[in-house]
């Protein structure tokens, strides 16, 4: 007898990017910290790429994603978008070509994130029907996009910035909440502290190329300023062009040198400061409380790095060419190091904005859920009584007293009848590993979830919720969802915020005996 396996793929995605010298490694990085949550969910992923840097390409291969590579050539100087030159051939020859290496399968997503391919592209890659939808990954505004979904992750000077630049049915995914963030920056997030008091560890970090060699730069200030003493770790990545002159200076004042690490969350979540670039590190040293000195190294990083500095996020050193360059940055490092109020305003105000849950949040926007949702049925009704009566679950129930099986009983009942109460099981496998709860009232809708007192797994409350919204939503449109939180049920306002909702007002009470 022969077994046959049958791989069940909840999704198929296709991602779209490149990474080289000249474009940089932050487009790649965020496509795999993205590509991971996927995964995570049971997507199977491709990468299609032109450009490529070999420890990426060996990176992708231990990690067993696939790829597919198109056939690359010196750059071109026509295309209208600014960075076409980049691409190495024309938006038409690229959708070709890529639709050519995609063809064996239909895929649930297509995301690009590149700037030299705009909506002329995603509009040929759509007319092949191998996609059902489109992400589009974005920093700059300046072309247009034919997408589903659109992520820019930065602080948006003009909140209608896409709006001319996207269809109308296009979802928008504005703003470091949004931030494509590793899962080791979510969970140190909830471990570290403001930064207060003297410095004590340095980390210097200017993305993985570097090319304008700021870390030989500001590594030499730091080890010639008289009676400093604090530990350094300066990281680059393996395609850092002066990694031999970066060696030996290290050994000189003492500093530990990392070369292509993996654990650079650890790095930043012990440092008290950071000196780097713009980019995406810029909400990575934010959800982890990292006063930042912030050089922009790239033309898109200016404004980023300058409407940060305005929210109180990272602290902003304009470079320039002229001879004093060197002299006007150790002043400015001198203040940096004397100023413990400032660092410790900007080490707050990082850890207020950036939570860590971004690829959660896309990944609910893209309809990744573990979880299947049923409504509830008669046989549910004993499950969801020994739910109810579990002290976890009445803890933090608007009542904590024990419930009555006969009232119980009643109660599920009249809920089952009611067209204006809706409840739903949440489904792990077929196995029931929660309850949601939507009550109608108007164009209001107030949301109750609880999970399995006795499996109350890590991360599933964002999926049971999402994936109820989801089902609430095909049902019933322009209705608003409502969550009632109790005072101190820390679980259920993070899950809330989360997945999306704002504070819109709070209720005070106080009893008189």
């Amino acid at each position: 007898m022969v077994s046959i396996e049958k791989k069940i793929v909840m999704m198929r995605v296709a991602i779209r990017v490149d990474a080289s010298e000249e474009i940089g490694t932050g487009h790649f990085m965020r496509c795999l910290t993205l590509a991971k949550g996927l995964r995570a969910y049971g997507a199977d992923v491709c990468f299609v790429v032109r450009h490529l840097l070999p420890h990426f390409q060996d990176l992708l291969i231990e990690q067993a994603v696939d790829l597919k590579i198109l056939y690359s050539q010196p750059a071109l100087d026509g295309g209208s978008l600014k960075h076409s030159r980049w691409l190495g051939v024309t938006q038409q020859v690229d959708a070709l070509q890529s639709i050519d290496a995609l063809k064996d399968f239909a895929w649930d997503w297509l995301i690009v994130d590149s700037y030299s391919l705009d909506g002329d592209w995603e509009s040929q890659m759509r007319s092949s029907n191998l996609f059902n939808k489109i992400l589009a990954i974005d920093d700059l505004a300046d072309r247009h996009h034919i997408c589903d979904l659109l992520l820019d992750q930065n602080l948006q000077q003009a909140l209608d910035r896409y709006a001319d630049l996207t269809p109308k049915t296009s979802i928008k995914l504005l703003g470091p909440k949004f931030s494509l963030l590793r899962e080791e920056f979510r969970c140190l997030h909830k471990k570290v502290s403001p930064r207060v008091g003297e410095v004590k560890r340095i980390l210097i970090f200017f993305g993985g190329i570097d090319n304008k060699n700021y870390t030989l730069k500001v590594a030499n200030i730091l080890g010639n300023i008289k009676g400093a003493d604090f530990h350094v770790d300066v990281v680059v990545g393996a395609a850092y062009g002066a990694r031999s002159e970066i060696k030996e200076l290290c050994v000189k004042y003492n500093f530990e040198l990392h070369v292509q690490i993996d654990y650079l969350a650890d790095l930043m979540a012990k440092a008290d400061i950071a000196f780097g670039a713009g980019g995406g590190a810029i909400w990575e040293r934010c959800c982890l409380g990292l006063p930042t000195f912030t050089i922009p190294l790239a033309e898109n990083q200016y404004i980023q790095v300058a409407s940060s500095a305005a929210q109180g996020l990272l602290y902003e050193f304009i470079p320039s060419s002229d001879s004093v360059e060197l002299e006007n940055i150790e002043r400015h490092i001198l203040g940096f190091l004397e100023s413990s109020s400032l660092r410790q305003h900007i080490s707050t105000r990082g850890l207020q904005v950036v939570d860590g849950l971004g690829v959660q949040r896309i990944l609910g926007a893209m309809g990744c859920s573990r979880l299947q949702v049923r409504l509830a049925a008669p046989d549910d009704s004993q499950m969801i009584f020994n739910w109810r009566n579990h002290p976890r679950i009445r803890q933090f129930s608007r009542s904590e007293e024990v419930i009555d099986q006969v009232d119980h009983e009643a109660w599920f009942t009249g809920v089952l009848k009611n067209p204006d109460r809706l409840l739903l099981i949440g489904l792990l496998g077929g196995v029931p590993i929660g309850v949601v709860r939507f009550d109608l009232d108007n164009n209001e809708a107030e949301v109750s979830i609880y999970l399995d007192p006795l499996n109350m797994n890590a991360g599933l409350g964002h999926d049971l919720l999402r994936s109820a919204e989801h089902y609430f939503s095909q049902k019933y449109s322009q209705i608003s969802l409502v969550a009632n939180v109790l005072d101190l049920n820390d679980t259920s306002d993070n899950l809330f915020r989360g997945c999306g909702y704002k504070i819109e007002s709070k209720r005070f009470i106080k009893r008189l005996n």
